[in-house]
């Protein structure tokens, strides 16, 4: 009887602490992703948001981290479409130096055959 109750209690602590760690194995929001999530009235805690939430806060993160990578500047995030069958996965931004310029500013990340593309060009020059 004795060892039924160690046992059992070895099998609680096992659970857990396997469910602390799956808790610390989810991803971290970083202040950006959170003030954009906040920004469009959704949760800042990420196992608050659904499956597809957080797939698309990760790849909108990804996109917009190759264009501030890529050139060295700040882009602000504009909008972002999911891949679909006839669609390729497209984030727009614009370069925070120039603004929007009305829509005249605007870059287009694409993933195409998980390749980041991009239609920027120097608008200094």
């Amino acid at each position: 009887m004795k060892f039924k109750k160690t046992l059992a209690l070895v099998f609680s602590t096992i659970l857990l602490c396997g469910c602390n760690s799956q808790q610390e194995d989810l991803p971290k929001l970083n202040e950006w992703q959170k003030n954009l999530l906040e920004a469009e009235g959704l949760p800042t805690e990420y196992d608050q948001l659904t499956a597809k939430q957080q797939n698309t806060i990760d790849r909108v993160w990804t996109m917009i981290s190759y264009l501030n990578e890529k050139y060295g500047e700040e882009f602000i995030y504009v909008d972002y479409i999911p891949q679909e069958l006839n669609q390729s996965e497209t984030l727009t931004a614009y370069p925070r130096s120039t603004g929007s310029g009305g829509g005249k500013y605007f870059v287009t990340v694409k993933n195409k055959n998980n390749v980041l593309t991009d239609d920027y060009s120097d608008f200094g020059v």
